[in-house]
């Protein structure tokens, strides 16, 4: 459901639920100074249409930057222990001898 929302709060804010992620589903440029943009909650699932200026804009932008790049972290570090659990299994297997050459 499209709710028209003309509010001067942050757009990545939902309007039903308050969280802290909603994102920006579609981008259309009004004027020179005003933006119409299509938010949706992946939290609530309502999505909504919010008029942003420039200022607005671009802070959304930065927030959606800034999310991406603490995802970015969290699967780099997810990756590395993931690595390291594999490094724990192959050394133990290689101490108790539980490796054969047909292993590989």
């Amino acid at each position: 459901m499209k709710d028209p929302v003309h509010k001067k709060q942050e757009p990545q804010v939902c309007t039903r639920c308050a969280s802290h992620l909603a994102q920006p589903q579609d981008w259309l440029r009004m004027d020179d100074s005003t933006w119409q943009v299509t938010v949706r909650c992946p939290e609530c699932y309502v999505r909504y249409d919010v008029t942003l200026d420039q200022d607005q804009v671009n802070r959304l932008s930065y927030a959606l930057e800034g999310g991406f790049q603490q995802l970015l972290e969290e699967v780099d570090r997810l990756d590395h222990e993931a690595f390291e659990e594999d490094c724990r299994a192959l050394i133990h297997a290689l101490r108790s001898d539980s490796i054969y050459p047909m292993d590989f």
